[in-house]
């Protein structure tokens, strides 16, 4: 549960996508306005480090989820002990992941 004290974190992995997904014409974001958000949400930037890539070596081999950025966040969350919002069900099979939604 998200309660006025959670501390709000976005992955860098995350940043990336939206930014390519803009590039691809698939949703309308500016930079800046972006930038905006996370300011007036109050979200933190959580870095993708070498662990949580490290980390991405021990995810079970998956055919039905091979999104590279989703289990680049699932690997990160695992490493750094931190809940996913996300409504993709995929997300749960990953033992040890708590997933928020």
């Amino acid at each position: 549960m998200i309660s006025e004290e959670s501390e709000l974190l976005m992955s860098a992995i995350s940043l990336v996508e939206i930014a390519i997904l803009a590039e691809k014409g698939r949703i309308r974001i500016s930079k800046e306005l972006l930038q905006r958000g996370l300011e007036s949400l109050r979200v933190s930037r959580l870095p993708f480090r070498d662990r949580d890539a490290l980390r991405y070596f021990s995810l079970p081999e998956n055919d039905q989820h091979r999104d590279p950025f989703d289990r680049m966040l699932i690997a990160q969350a695992l490493e750094e002990q931190v809940p996913v919002i996300t409504s993709d069900r995929r997300f749960s099979r990953y033992k040890g992941l708590e997933v928020i939604w």
